[in-house]
């Protein structure tokens, strides 16, 4: 029976072995193997027995003609490991400490080497990140709620002067989907008014006490513009449709038409979607319709371009409401710049 552990011991020390320090696609080192056994005294013959024994279970080990063992790991290479480190890095989600558990887990899962090489991403895990340290279970308890059917209950939160989460108001939603928008992730779910079920979005770092309630979910009606027949909401229309996640007024959308510069297409196919279609309007302009959640964040969004870079052709309805949104932001500044020579006020002289 001793004898029998040693065995197992020492295969578990040769996988340990092929694990850290050989690259995957790369002959085994035998000498070396035998060195990191030292403990086991294994000589040559054993070790090719155990390869051989590992070969035939499939563990990764193979046998090629020119009489070498190879190793061939079957997960992440080095780049696809240091690509989901960086994408860890980049979100403000989960918290430092799950991010540097994360990120030690993935480097885990490469060689000595690539375990090194992957070692100068860590310092970029402290940026930006959220101090609730309950996301990663918030993510799995709404998961479990969609998987059962189920509404949840929690509390949001509000960030103060600070950055702090402030515990706010109480929700009770029904959850669709979850979503990652701009390095955050945002839970979509259905509230109920007014014997309606309208569509909201909620940061699920500021999500705290998430329970799974008895109550069924309430999908939203058909006739939504966000409903589909496979999972009851298309999230890919919704984050289309949406500016930084702020909903319409009324959870609608509207088909809007621009005028775009040729050069913006990229910028347009990106934004809106590839489903969109370009239609040339003269030698340097493109029009395109899109399904758009009409917003001060839309507006906002718009605003980056000149209008001859990109401008709504219709409907007139939302030119005004654009027009009339950029007319308040100019009588403000034109009300509290003016007569600051005359009057000095909170607005300007307070703060620079």
């Amino acid at each position: 029976m001793a004898e029998q552990g040693k065995s197992r011991r020492r295969i578990l020390r040769e996988i340990q072995f092929m694990q850290q320090q050989t690259k995957s696609g790369e002959p085994i080192n035998i000498k070396k193997m035998q060195e990191y056994l030292d403990e086991y005294s294994a000589i040559r013959q054993i070790i090719y027995s155990d390869l051989s024994i590992m070969e035939e279970m499939g563990a990764g080990v193979v046998h090629k003609k020119n009489g070498r063992y190879y190793y061939d790991r079957q997960s992440f290479s080095g780049g696809e490991l240091a690509l989901m480190i960086d994408l860890v890095c980049c979100a403000g989600y989960p918290d430092i400490k799950s991010a540097k558990e994360l990120i030690l887990h993935i480097k885990q899962m490469g060689n000595d080497e690539e375990f090194d090489a992957l070692s100068h991403h860590e310092h970029l895990a402290l940026r930006n990140k959220t101090d609730n340290l309950d996301c990663i279970n918030n993510t799995n308890i709404i998961h479990k709620a969609i998987r059962e059917d189920k509404k949840i209950h929690f509390i949001y939160a509000h960030a103060d002067k600070y950055g702090k989460n402030i515990l706010d108001k109480e929700h009770v939603i029904s959850p669709y989907q979850l979503l990652w928008n701009d390095s955050r992730l945002y839970l979509i779910g259905g509230n109920e008014y007014k014997n309606a079920v309208k569509q909201s979005s909620f940061r699920v770092d500021k999500i705290y006490d998430l329970k799974i309630t008895d109550q069924k979910r309430k999908l939203l009606a058909n006739n939504n513009p966000f409903y589909n027949d496979d999972q009851g909401f298309d999230g890919e229309k919704y984050l289309n449709s949406t500016f930084d996640m702020y909903n319409s007024k009324d959870g609608k959308t509207t088909q809007v038409t621009f005028c775009i510069e040729n050069k913006l297409a990229g910028t347009a196919l990106d934004r809106f979607g590839k489903d969109i279609k370009l239609k040339e309007y003269d030698q340097e302009h493109m029009t395109f319709t899109a399904e758009i959640q009409v917003s001060n964040m839309f507006f906002g969004w718009l605003a980056k371009f000149t209008y001859d870079q990109m401008h709504i052709v219709r409907p007139k309805r939302i030119v005004d409401g654009y027009r009339k949104h950029l007319q308040n932001i100019i009588d403000k500044y034109d009300y509290h710049f003016s007569s600051a020579s005359k009057s000095p006020n909170k607005w300007t002289d307070s703060v620079i």
